[in-house]
């Protein structure tokens, strides 16, 4: 089994495994966790295409995790 590490980095990047993302009317709350479960970012965006996409970019998606909360939206 090939374990991936992810480290918290000072530029902004993460390699994150697991993201998971409430959605709101107005806004999304997106966290992001290492493999060990390491929280390396908690993010309150507004619910615009830009925005999710900026933040998108700081994540490393190989091999990434994605979780969004059940709702009616």
């Amino acid at each position: 089994m090939n374990k991936r590490t992810s480290k918290s980095r000072t530029d902004g990047n993460y390699d994150a495994m697991y993201i998971g993302m409430d959605l709101h009317k107005n806004y999304l709350q997106i966290a992001t966790m290492d493999n060990n479960g390491k929280l390396l970012k908690n993010s309150r965006i507004e619910n615009d295409q830009k925005q999710i996409v900026s933040f998108s970019r700081n994540i490393k998606p190989d091999g990434a995790k994605v979780v969004m909360e059940s709702s009616s939206v």
